[in-house]
């Protein structure tokens, strides 16, 4: 049981009491005086502290636990906007990809139903070329072999400078050969010399690849044909050339710049051919330098390196015409020339895979 202490106000004796007693009179022992009972301060805060130690237990757990489920359901409010907030842009992406998925579908079907007119017309077109082969008696294609994307098929069968029956070609002959194989493909190249320094017909040209192909190339998966004039470098830039991938021609031209020299001949005369090869060197070696340089400068930068390149191959030009003294006419006629004849160029650093 709590006691009180106090002291006697007109004798200052030391009294205590009950707690129970406390705001009652009683008379001091000593002197007789009344003195009223009071709490003590310590009495008062132990008091005020179990008071503020219950409403500390009771409020605080009730706090937490309302701080809890709100923030519970602010949550789930947050993330129910946020999933609508999302679930927007990648609805209309789904709808958007099945609208593509059906377009292409019809593409498909349209494909595949123009396949089936392609056959059909190809079948049409064996049938016409066997009637047709059976009325000449020999064919330089083989039935079913009309041109097609991917490539004209063809059958080895005339030999030697003769591709068609009644049509001549110019005199040819095989100066030299290569062997480019690579793993698992068998591949050859032939450099072929026209005898003639005007330049023939395309077709011409083309049937003369053809007759090359025919003689030695059927037992190979690649075979490839370049084709020189007279008075050109076999070594260098070909008049034309033709490639072959199995049975099918896959690819022929004929570079129009060496035929429009060979029409025009360009020369700069008061430089001597020796000199004429130099520049001519010299210029593709600056535009490979410029190709090279700009592909160090901008590795991973395609377009960049493109601009870069046009900018350096310009400056890297005009120090060659300044140390020969030549105008860009004479470049352009010293060019012509050297790729008209063939004239021998630097490996390319790019390829070669050093400065």
């Amino acid at each position: 049981m709590d006691t009180i202490r106090l002291r006697c106000p007109e004798c200052g004796r030391k009294l205590s009491a009950s707690a129970e007693k406390a705001g009652k009179r009683a008379k001091c022992p000593s002197c007789g005086a009344s003195v009223v009972i009071a709490l003590s301060d310590s009495v008062s805060d132990e008091r005020a502290g179990q008071a503020w130690k219950l409403l500390f237990w009771l409020c605080v757990p009730s706090s937490l636990l309302l701080g809890f489920f709100g923030g519970c359901v602010l949550q789930r409010v947050s993330r129910d906007r946020l999933e609508r907030r999302l679930a927007a842009p990648y609805g209309e992406k789904l709808a958007q990809a099945d609208q593509e998925n059906q377009e292409l579908s019809a593409r498909l079907e349209q494909l595949n139903r123009e396949k089936g007119l392609l056959a059909q017309q190809l079948a049409q077109a064996e049938k016409d070329a066997a009637e047709a082969s059976e009325g000449r008696g020999g064919l330089t294609r083989a039935p079913g072999e009309a041109s097609k994307p991917g490539g004209e098929r063809l059958e080895p069968g005339v030999q030697g400078t003769q591709a068609r029956r009644g049509a001549e070609l110019p005199s040819y002959r095989v100066v030299r050969k290569q062997d480019i194989s690579y793993a698992g493909c068998s591949r050859m190249m032939y450099h072929v010399l026209i005898e003639t320094t005007d330049p023939p017909p395309d077709e011409t040209v083309r049937q003369i690849a053809l007759a090359v192909w025919r003689e030695h190339g059927t037992s190979h998966d690649e075979f490839s044909v370049w084709c020189y004039l007279l008075g050109m470098d076999t070594s260098g830039r070909a008049y034309a050339g033709a490639h072959f991938v199995g049975t099918a021609l896959k690819d022929f031209s004929v570079t129009e710049m060496i035929r429009e020299g060979l029409k025009k001949p360009a020369s700069v005369p008061r430089l001597s051919l020796e000199k004429r090869r130099q520049i001519f060197f010299e210029f593709f070696d600056a535009e490979d330098k410029a190709d090279w340089d700009a592909h160090r400068m901008f590795p991973n930068d395609l377009m960049r390196a493109l601009g870069k390149q046009n900018e350096l191959r310009e400056r890297y030009l005009q120090e060659v015409r300044r140390k020969y003294g030549i105008t860009r006419d004479e470049d352009w006629a010293i060019t012509l020339e050297g790729i008209t004849k063939g004239w021998p160029t630097p490996e390319s650093r790019l390829w070669a895979g050093r400065p």
